[in-house]
C-alpha cells in the first residue's frame, strides 16, 4: 500500500463531511493521486461553513480514498508564526504513517513541511506552480511583500535542489528559475523531474475552432477570469478596465465580463464607474458548474488577461480550448502557450487595446488564431497530462519501494 500526503496551499470549507475549495485541489485534480496511490491525505487550512458561504459556487474536493488533516484557517505570516508549533505537531503526527510528501510551492507551509519530512526521513516531491518572487506581490507592492517574495524565492531555490521529485507547471520558464538536482546532475532513482500542468480540461470541454465574423466590430464581448476579484490582487482587473476604456475611446462598442468572487467586486465596480465604463462591466460571481462555466466562455469573443504573476494559468488554457482569441500579459509560462503578437507587459494596456482593434478588423487572423489555440490547449488535456503524471508518480512509487528495502 502506498500512502502519500499533499500539503495544500488552498483554503478549504467544510460542510458536514464534504470539503469545498476555490482552487487547485478539486475532486477531479485529486484523482491524479488516487489513480496512482492507495490513500491520499490532504493537509490544508480548513474552516466550517458559515451562513455567508455559498458552497454551490465552489468545487467539491476530497473523493474516494482521500482524507483530510484540518489545520487552523489562518492567514498571513504573523498568524502562521503564532501557531507554528501547533501546526508542526499536527503535521508530524500525520506524516509518521505516510510514505511520501507532496508539497505545493509557493506555499506558506512549505518550510514546515520540509522540516517534518526531513525529521522523519520521508521523500519529498515539490510541485512548482508559480514564481514565488512575484506571486506574493500585490499590484501595489509593499516593502513587506517584497521581503516575503525574496525570502520565498530563496526557499524555493533551496528546496528544489533538495527535493527528490520536482514537477513544474511550465516546460522551461520555472525550471530555469528554480532548477532541481535532476535537471542539474541528471535523473536517478532518487532525483527526478517532470513538466506537469495543473490544468483540468476534459475532452468534452474542447470545441471546434471559432468562426469570427465582421459582426464582432458591432459588439465585442471581452472576458476576464480569476478566482478572486480584487483591485490589488495582481490579476489585472484594473488593467482590463483600462483596455475596455481604450476601446470605447476608439468608438468600439464593447463590454467586459469578470468571472470570479471575492470581497473586491464593489471596489472594481467603483473603479469602472469612475473610468466612465461602469455600465459596460458585468460580474458573474464564482461559477462551479463546468457546463455553465463553458457557456460563459463560449458567449464571449476575446479573453483579456493582464495578470502580473502566473505559473501556467489554467483559465488561459481553458479559454484557448474553446478556440477563443486571447490577449494576455507575458509573465512566467504564458509565452509558452500564446504567440508573441498577443502578449504584452501587463502595464501596456495601450498595446493590448491596439492589438484588439487590429484583431477585430482582421477576422481571418482571429480564425487562424482560434485553430492554433485549440491545438496548443489540446497538449494540456486530461488525457495527455495523465500520460505524463503517471510516469512521474511511478518514479515516486519506485522510490518508496527503495526506501522500504533500506529500512528493512
Amino acid at each position: 500500500m502506498y500512502k502519500v500526503v499533499l500539503i495544500a496551499d488552498n483554503h478549504f470549507i467544510k460542510d458536514n463531511d464534504n470539503f469545498y475549495v476555490n482552487g487547485t485541489y478539486t475532486q477531479q485534480y485529486l484523482k491524479r493521486f488516487t489513480s496512482n496511490f492507495d490513500l491520499v491525505t490532504v493537509i490544508g487550512r480548513t474552516r466550517n461553513v458559515t451562513d455567508q458561504d455559498d458552497v454551490s459556487k465552489l468545487r467539491l474536493s476530497g473523493g474516494e480514498r482521500v482524507d483530510f488533516l484540518e489545520l487552523p484557517d489562518f492567514n498571513g505570516v504573523k498568524n502562521y508564526i503564532k501557531i507554528k508549533s501547533r501546526l508542526k505537531k499536527q503535521m508530524l503526527d500525520n506524516l509518521k504513517t505516510c510514505d511520501a510528501v507532496f508539497v505545493r510551492m509557493p506555499c506558506i507551509l512549505t518550510t514546515l513541511a520540509f522540516e517534518c519530512a526531513k525529521k522523519l526521513s520521508l521523500p519529498v516531491m515539490i510541485d512548482v506552480g508559480a514564481d514565488p518572487n512575484t506571486i506574493y506581490r500585490s499590484s501595489k507592492t509593499t516593502i513587506f511583500e517584497l521581503i516575503i517574495s525574496k525570502y520565498m524565492q530563496k526557499v524555493c531555490q533551496k528546496n528544489c535542489m533538495s527535493a527528490n521529485g520536482v514537477s513544474y507547471v511550465t516546460k522551461k520558464v520555472l525550471q530555469e528559475k528554480y532548477p532541481c538536482k535532476a535537471l542539474v546532475l541528471g535523473e536517478s532513482e532518487v532525483y527526478f523531474t517532470a513538466a506537469i500542468s495543473n490544468a483540468d480540461i476534459s475532452e468534452d470541454f474542447y470545441t471546434n475552432s471559432r468562426v469570427y465574423s465582421e459582426l464582432i466590430k458591432k459588439e465585442l464581448k471581452l472576458l476576464h477570469i480569476s478566482n478572486n476579484i480584487c483591485s490589488n490582487s495582481g490579476k489585472g482587473h484594473i488593467e482590463a478596465i483600462e483596455v475596455l476604456k481604450g476601446l470605447v475611446n476608439n468608438d468600439i462598442n464593447c463590454s467586459l465580463t469578470f468571472v470570479g468572487g471575492g470581497q473586491g467586486i464593489d471596489e472594481i465596480k467603483a473603479i469602472a464607474h469612475a473610468s466612465g465604463v461602469g455600465d459596460r462591466v458585468h460580474f458573474t460571481g464564482r461559477i462551479a458548474d463546468r457546463g455553465e462555466y463553458k457557456s460563459i466562455i463560449m458567449s464571449h469573443d476575446i479573453f483579456i488577461f493582464p495578470s502580473h504573476s502566473e505559473g501556467l494559468p489554467r483559465v488561459l488554457l481553458e479559454t484557448m480550448a474553446t478556440g477563443m482569441v486571447c490577449v494576455s500579459s507575458n509573465v512566467d509560462g504564458i509565452p509558452e502557450i500564446l504567440e508573441a503578437d498577443n502578449i504584452f507587459n501587463y502595464s501596456d494596456t495601450a498595446g493590448m487595446t491596439k492589438r484588439i482593434i487590429e484583431l477585430i478588423h482582421d477576422v481571418e487572423s482571429m480564425n487562424n488564431i482560434s485553430v492554433q489555440n485549440i491545438k496548443v490547449a489540446r497538449e494540456y488535456s486530461n488525457t495527455n497530462l495523465k500520460k505524463v503524471y503517471d510516469l512521474y508518480y511511478a518514479k515516486v512509487r519506485k522510490l518508496i519501494d527503495v526506501n522500504r528495502i533500506k529500512v528493512n
